[in-house]
């Protein structure tokens, strides 16, 4: 297919990833880890965008998922450059991080990954990428910006801790964004393509007691902005969202309903995004790359381990209701399942571990005179104003959990202030070892690395 270097060309494909019952659910660490699917509230999917300009090609993929494993997403981007010819350089695969959705990456829990439903993920995955490349036309490509206040930082100082809560004075990014595609068909321009709007927000409205598969607070409002364009196409991308959770979030206030009218308000402010959206120019182009870093790790000492090993021996213990309770909890105890991987490490019998850093790949894709950069993260609110300052292009969007997710990575004053983020969520993540002080240093710059090749 051939095309005028000056007009853009857009393919948009979506596929249903909802999986079958009974598999083990992903997200909120609090979540009882034998717990699985019983219901579906509302579909998952995969939602492929192929942008063309000329010879050049890029795809962006929206996956309702909590994470990928950057090894998977690596295999996909290469079956894709093999199938359609788009570099997998060019390949974003995004997991919004919604936590109602079937685990399909290797979280520390006593559930497991099913292997059988996850073949058939990834051959879908490529299929819609395919499928979008297939469906390619010209189109317009515009892009606006809104507010709504549906946010707030959640390391809240309670005394001289920092828990997961409300903190009002911390950093939050309220911006909505949308990523219009427009026919150029006179008569069809009132009505978009697709629109792929950007949101940092966690996506937990549904809740720690959830065992039903959604889209969350994003389902409610891509629904909402399929139903004022019909026939449409609508995705998310999520934007930093690691320390930023919905407001009035809570084990009380969470569920169907308040999801709901998150949903909506998002819906709105995408709505209003469009309607005030500037045309971006064909002339400058797609552009690609990627920069790999070395996310310095912290390391792993016996003594602390044997110390936390041993008193959350005596914790489960003292609390259990009777031995056999002990004995339950103590196996499943994501703690303890750290502690034994983490000695054995020590052992010598886990190959490369301890290990000293870790190679993360950093992506940037400019379309016209926007970036999309993809951080494979659970990226904290702070690194947006870090990548729109050493971006060369007019606006930019950062994408955590892209092309796999590492876990998170927090600045450095959070790393010294402590907090879940920090100390435990590693372990949670299927990790050995937190990222050192120096780790969100490297980050930054990887990404002033990023942003200079494109330049």
């Amino acid at each position: 297919m051939t095309t005028d270097m000056c007009t853009w060309e857009a393919g948009i494909a979506r596929l249903d990833i909802t999986p079958p019952l009974w598999l083990t659910m992903a997200g909120f660490a609090g979540r009882d880890n034998y717990h699985v699917a019983g219901d579906v509230h509302d579909p998952l999917y995969v939602t492929a965008l192929v942008l063309g300009t000329g010879a050049e090609r890029v795809a962006i993929v929206s996956c309702d998922l909590l994470a990928l494993e950057a090894e998977d997403t690596c295999r996909m981007r290469e079956e894709i450059g093999a199938k359609t010819g788009i570099s997998p350089q060019n390949v974003l695969i995004h997991t919004v991080h919604v936590h109602s959705g079937p685990l399909t990456s290797n979280l520390r829990t006593a559930g497991k990954r099913d292997t059988a439903y996850e073949a058939v993920l990834m051959r879908k995955i490529v299929s819609a990428v395919v499928l979008a490349e297939q469906r390619r036309r010209p189109v317009r490509l515009t892009l606006g910006w809104s507010s709504a206040p549906l946010g707030i930082n959640r390391r809240e100082r309670v005394g001289e801790r920092i828990v997961l809560g409300d903190n009002p004075e911390g950093p939050v990014d309220h911006r909505i964004a949308a990523l219009g595609i427009w026919p150029l068909e006179t008569e069809e321009r009132v009505k978009p393509l697709a629109v792929f709007y950007w949101v940092a927000v966690h996506p937990v409205m549904f809740g720690p007691t959830c065992l039903s598969y959604g889209r969350d607070y994003l389902g409610f409002a891509t629904d909402r902005l399929e139903q004022a364009y019909p026939g449409m196409i609508g995705a998310a991308l999520v934007g930093p969202c690691g320390n930023v959770n919905p407001r009035n979030f809570s084990s009380k206030t969470c569920g169907f309903a308040p999801a709901a009218r998150m949903g909506e308000m998002l819906a709105g402010a995408v709505l209003a995004a469009l309607a005030g959206a500037r045309e971006i120019p064909a002339a400058a182009g797609l552009k690609a790359a990627t920069h790999k870093v070395a996310v310095p790790l912290q390391p792993l000492r016996r003594a602390d381990i044997c110390k936390t090993q041993q008193s959350r021996v005596e914790y489960i213990r003292s609390h259990a209701k009777s031995a056999e309770e002990a004995q339950q909890q103590l196996v499943k105890d994501l703690l303890l399942m750290w502690a034994d991987e983490a000695l054995a490490a020590l052992d010598g019998k886990i190959a490369g571990q301890p290990a000293e850093s870790l190679t993360a790949e950093l992506q940037i894709i400019v379309v016209g005179d926007l970036a999309i950069i993809g951080m494979p993260f659970e990226v904290f609110v702070e690194y947006q104003k870090d990548a729109e300052a050493c971006s060369p292009l007019t606006d930019t969007l950062v994408v955590g959990c892209a092309n796999g997710d590492f876990g998170y990575i927090p600045t450095k004053e959070a790393i010294a202030e402590g907090g879940y983020e920090v100390a435990s969520a590693y372990i949670n993540y299927g990790k050995l070892q937190p990222y050192s002080v120096e780790a969100p240093a490297v980050v930054r710059r990887g990404l002033q690395q990023l942003c200079r090749s494109v330049m």
